[in-house]
């Protein structure tokens, strides 16, 4: 069996870190693999250190209005050199480039998120440039993979509802997300001086961290205890998250990190993770979490359904910072309830280690390509 895993480049993110914690068991199992990316931008560079792993340049840009610029020469070479069984594709743009490919294998796609790419045709997207150009990248990948065979490997039941609806008659499959529960030792915590909570993400809308800064604001306001939050990422939105940390008067209640290369470290320290996500397609960072013994309290983001329970944490039905104060203040209070839901994190997590991923993943593999040569 020999597989291709391609993703485009090596983003701080859940489908990257994944991606490496796949090819890092693979190797160590002596699986003919071969990972592609399109570029050398790496911030995982400790951790790629121990994968093998190929650049391939690429020139690929669709356009609405003028001439498509593909070249896949370089990538067409790899692959036919390689010649695999599988192309195990991730994020969206490592699976219309995988479409492109001109070589005959089972395809995967990795479903990381609501591929908004995917998006079906309505009247508002001819408002949006972004959504006619999502359209047209639609069009372009579904006349693509007309005759080949793609399984969608999806990372939620949510997840999986979505891609069904966006690609009637697509062979869909549940497969939730791992990690290497290694890298994220537990330890025991107890109540000090200054209770920190830290959330974990790339600072975008969807994400909620106006909605974090929001809630510390309340805890200040109805508890004597300290708080701080610790916000680990980076992105787009972090010079108004920090005004409105001024603002809020939060200066020196809340840590901006930035992108670290050990989040583990950060989990260890903290008390308790918090997650405002309004979609959550997932929610790696919460297993990464619960790994190290951090109950969670988050937002509803869907995807994360699959994850949250009362065992483990508290899934909230709103997004209101008051009510998400109160539920914070209550769960630390209660000295049971609290070490109950750290007993539950660590079970939780153990069933999403690596290791029984990708056991389950290499029977997938191997009973789709034996049903592929029985047909």
């Amino acid at each position: 069996m020999k597989v291709i895993h391609l993703i485009p480049e090596f983003r701080k993110g859940g489908a990257e870190r994944l991606c490496i914690d796949i090819c890092y068991e693979l190797k160590k199992r002596k699986i003919d693999y071969l990972l592609i990316t399109f570029n050398d931008f790496n911030l995982y560079e400790e951790l790629t250190k121990n994968i093998d792993y190929k650049i391939v340049n690429i020139d690929f840009k669709l356009s609405v209005f003028k001439k498509n610029k593909i070249d896949l020469k370089n990538l067409n070479k790899a692959v036919e050199d390689f010649s695999p069984d599988i192309i195990h594709s991730h994020l969206f743009v490592g699976e219309i480039i995988s479409q492109s490919i001109d070589y005959k294998a089972l395809r995967i796609c990795h479903v990381h998120d609501d591929i908004k790419q995917l998006n079906k045709l309505k009247f508002s997207s001819f408002i949006s440039k972004t959504k006619v150009t999502n359209y047209y990248e639609r069009l372009y990948y579904l006349k693509q993979k007309k005759s080949n065979n793609t399984i969608y490997m999806c990372i939620s039941k949510d997840s999986k509802k979505i891609i069904e609806n966006k690609i009637p008659n697509s062979n869909c499959v549940f497969f939730p997300n791992a990690i290497n529960i290694n890298n994220f030792k537990p330890i025991n915590r107890m109540i000090k001086n200054t209770i920190n909570l830290i959330s974990i993400g790339s600072f975008y809308e969807k994400k909620g961290h106006s909605l974090l800064l929001k809630t510390l604001f309340e805890l200040n306001e109805l508890s004597n205890l300290k708080f701080e939050l610790h916000l680990i990422g980076d992105g787009a939105l972090k010079d108004k998250l920090i005004d409105e940390t001024k603002k809020l008067k939060l200066t020196k209640k809340v840590v901006f990190h930035g992108i670290v290369a050990n989040p583990e470290k950060y989990l260890q320290k903290s008390y308790l993770y918090v997650h405002a996500a309004s979609y959550e397609p997932f929610g790696l960072v919460l297993i990464e979490a619960m790994s190290t013994g951090l109950p969670v309290i988050s937002t509803d983001g869907k995807g994360n359904r699959d994850i949250i329970n009362k065992n483990n944490g508290i899934l909230l039905n709103h997004r209101n910072p008051k009510k998400y104060a109160i539920e914070i203040l209550n769960l630390i209070k209660n000295t049971n309830t609290y070490e109950n839901k750290v007993i539950g994190a660590l079970e939780t997590a153990k069933k999403y280690d690596i290791t029984r991923y990708v056991d389950k993943l290499l029977e997938f593999y191997k009973a789709e390509i034996k049903l592929i040569n029985s047909s």
